[in-house]
């Protein structure tokens, strides 16, 4: 879903392109040429490729041939409501705890 990060770029910037691809999409070199070719409209040396994480993982395989391209990636943090973190961890902790049992015999 590009909604939160299309948000974020027109509450930040004055201009910018967008591309959306589909969710889980597997780029191919159509995608990087396309993605090459709207870099080199517009025309402006100030201009960079903000992605998210998840799609840049899909990007590393065209490294090659997108590297002399600005790219940055978005970082998303994960944020706990009400003070879970604490009993997030607790939980994995114990989760783990369980398994270490089981896989032990104990």
């Amino acid at each position: 879903n590009p909604s939160p990060l299309k948000s974020w770029m027109e509450r930040e910037t004055s201009s910018y392109q967008f591309m959306a691809f589909p969710d889980h999409h597997l780029f191919n070199i159509e995608d990087v040429r396309e993605i090459r070719d709207q870099y080199r409209r517009l025309n402006n040396p100030d201009a960079w490729i903000l992605t998210t994480a998840k799609d840049a993982v899909r990007l590393e395989s065209f490294a090659l041939e997108m590297q002399d391209l600005p790219i940055y990636v978005t970082d998303y943090r994960h944020q706990f409501l009400f003070d879970g973190e604490p009993v997030f961890y607790q939980r994995i902790d114990q989760y783990l705890s369980q398994q270490s049992n089981n896989i032990h015999g104990a």
